[in-house]
């Protein structure tokens, strides 16, 4: 039986490819010849040459090289003389082609096929199957994503129309209840497949089936994007495509040269590899007066994931620099990008996971630090607890407003009774940490503190985003800063053994909604940990800490920062600075760093005396002016005081 007239071309081109891989050796040891390949790349309609296109011995890390002006290249492939060597040419605007060559030829010719600009909204996006066929490794980590289950997420329908979790999910707010007339952006994010054709207040998410419900963000829909027009418009009304032909896909690869035309060519994408792609569904305004405008005045910020990321220390260039794709699809070990028909070995680095983790429990569990620094004074404890964001690029927490963290402050004596704490002078967990019984996750007014972006109506707050005239308060944490929060527990006794801990828990939605709704399961059907004790959430982060008996008295002392610190205890202290004593400062996240010499003790105990270096850097210039930070003194029994100091100048001031 003779096979369809596209199949035959894709089969011949697979086995044309196939032979060149076998002859090739794909991934040869490197060695350090250094060995000529010259030739020119021109496009394949015109003849004119191209300037500034990529060459390079495909997977190499190394061996790449750019054309000049008249289209030529002169690339030095790590082989020897002779050896068969696959070279790809790739630049933006056109598809990308890989020839076998011999190192040490010269002559060679690559006919660039420039890439079809026009766009087909009607375009039939292709189902993920298709893509299987050579990337089965990507379509397994896809599965189970949530980009492939956004059309299926009974979060996203309970707060559209209430059709998510039957009984319940009609609760409350929907959407649907408040504008029956209108059908919203949620497809435009959630089933883009459906919305793209014609995006905008044009589909009703209740209504969308088949291949767009089923695959919710598919392969062919972000690699057919060219784009974005703005990220604050949502989903794909913020994408260009360019759907006039359905080989085309757009990749960050910078050699992906796959030729199998009328089933796939790669063309190589500068938007692939930026933060920009995501911020279409990772940074929205709200639509205030429903009229198709975004942008205008009065439209509410409702996700800012990727202007966050803009503005953190992670968009800058240098050594730092990462994107969202470095952390949420970041290399797993995979060595290929399709395992079939050709497949070119590479190092991991070059491959990027499809799995899009972001609130995943583990990756949540690896998101922020918390630190605990305790003071004792007249029968009480005093705790400062600081909160660093120090592993995500963008605030914690990030993306629909509906998500919080919650930091819980505790303190036990000995036997784990619990401490009393004097609230008037400690922070409490806000109204919506849940009012109720603790034991069941309720922690509205206990001491501790609580992480969102509250947006309100001007009547109620924490409402939804399309009913949102604005953005009532938001005390989530940037990217690599640390929030610093106070808390008092009353001792017993001034000298009783007392511990203090700290937890820092994740929620996915604020504890009232969750009820309201009967969330028991996550959006894609998963057992929800905002209802899952201990502690009712994902536990980002914890600390605990022993509060040791009071050493020198550091109350009424005097202190100067100078070319070395000085501490003078008050005359009447009933205890001064043993022999032996050590010093300690915190960094700006409370972290406690030791100096690199001992301190001095002086005038019978009276005073300390510090010089040296943190990390080699002077205390002077570590401790910048105007900042706060802990010192702690500690003997060799055990014992510890601990201060905390603003810098004004030379001037050290207990605060």
């Amino acid at each position: 039986m003779l096979l369809p007239t596209t199949k035959r071309v894709l089969l011949l081109s697979i086995a044309v490819i196939a032979a060149a891989v076998a002859l090739s050796g794909i991934a040869p040891p490197l060695r350090a010849a250094g060995v000529p390949v010259r030739g020119t790349v021109v496009d394949e309609l015109t003849g004119e040459p191209v300037a500034g296109v990529d060459v390079r011995v495909q997977a190499s890390l190394t061996d790449v090289t750019e054309t000049a002006a008249d289209g030529s290249f002169d690339l030095v492939v790590s082989r020897e003389p002779g050896e068969v060597v696959i070279v790809a040419a790739t630049k933006a605007g056109y598809f990308g082609r890989a020839l076998s060559v011999l190192a040490g030829d010269e002559g060679i010719s690559f006919q660039l096929d420039a890439v079809p600009t026009d766009d087909d909204p009607q375009y039939e996006f292709r189902s993920p199957e298709d893509c299987r066929l050579c990337h089965q490794r990507y379509y397994d980590e896809w599965q189970d994503a949530g980009h492939r289950n956004a059309a299926k997420n009974t979060w996203v329908k309970d707060l559209y129309d209430g059709s998510g979790t039957p009984g319940t999910g009609g609760n409350g707010f929907t959407f649907k209840g408040v504008h029956p007339e209108l059908h919203g952006d949620c497809a435009e994010c959630h089933a883009p497949v459906a919305a793209a054709p014609n995006p905008g207040d044009n589909t009703d998410f209740a209504a969308v089936s088949g291949v767009a419900y089923e695959y919710g963000v598919s392969c062919d829909l972000c690699h057919k994007a060219s784009g974005i027009i703005h990220p604050d418009l949502p989903g794909v009304l913020a994408m260009t495509m360019t759907r006039g032909t359905r080989d085309l896909e757009f990749g960050a690869l910078p050699d992906a040269a796959p030729h199998f035309p009328g089933q796939m060519r790669a063309s190589r994408s500068q938007l692939h590899a930026s933060s920009l792609l995501c911020s279409a569904c990772h940074e929205d305004n709200s639509d205030h007066d429903f009229d198709g405008d975004y942008l205008e005045e009065g439209s509410v910020e409702s996700e800012a994931t990727y202007s966050e990321w803009a503005d953190s220390p992670y968009a800058q260039p240098g050594p730092g620099y990462r994107t969202c794709q470095s952390c949420h699809m970041g290399p797993n070990g995979a060595t290929t990008a399709a395992e079939t028909f050709g497949a070119v070995v590479r190092n991991p680095s070059q491959l990027h996971a499809h799995e899009f983790q972001g609130t995943t429990d583990d990756y949540v569990r690896n998101a922020a630090t918390v630190r605990v620094i305790a003071m004792r004074r007249e029968g009480r404890i005093e705790i400062h607890a600081a909160v660093t964001n120090d592993r995500t690029g963008h605030k914690v927490p990030s993306g629909v407003t509906t998500r919080n963290l919650i930091l819980l402050v505790d303190a036990t004596s000995s036997n784990g009774t619990g401490l009393a704490f004097d609230l008037a002078a400690s922070e409490t967990v806000p109204e919506w940490g849940g009012t109720g019984d603790p034991a069941a996750g309720y922690y509205s007014g206990l001491p501790g503190r609580g992480f969102a972006k509250v947006l309100t109506d001007g009547v109620s707050d924490n409402v939804f985003f399309t009913e949102a005239s604005a953005v009532k308060s938001d005390n989530r944490i940037p990217a690599g800063a640390t929030d610093w929060s106070r808390y008092v527990a009353v001792l017993p006794e001034a000298d009783a053994a007392a511990r203090v801990g700290v937890r820092l828990i994740y929620r996915r939605a604020f504890r009232a909604l969750v009820d309201l709704k009967g969330w028991v399961l996550t959006g894609q059907g998963r057992t929800n940990p905002d209802l899952v004790g201990p502690d009712f959430g994902v536990r980002m982060s914890d600390a605990t800490l022993d509060v040791p008996v009071n050493a020198v008295d550091l109350e009424g002392a005097r202190y100067k920062l100078g070319s070395k610190l000085q501490i003078d205890a008050d005359r009447a202290a009933a205890l001064r600075f043993p022999a032996g004593s050590r010093l300690e400062v915190t960094d700006a996240t409370g972290a406690w760093v030791a100096l690199d010499v001992a301190p001095k003790v002086k005038r019978n105990g009276l005073r300390l005396s510090q010089k040296g270096r943190v990390a080699g850097v002077r205390l002077v210039d570590f401790w910048p002016d105007g900042a706060v930070r802990f010192v702690r003194v500690s003997e060799p029994s055990g014992r510890a005081s601990v201060a905390r100091l603003l810098r004004t100048g030379s001037s050290l001031d207990a605060v």
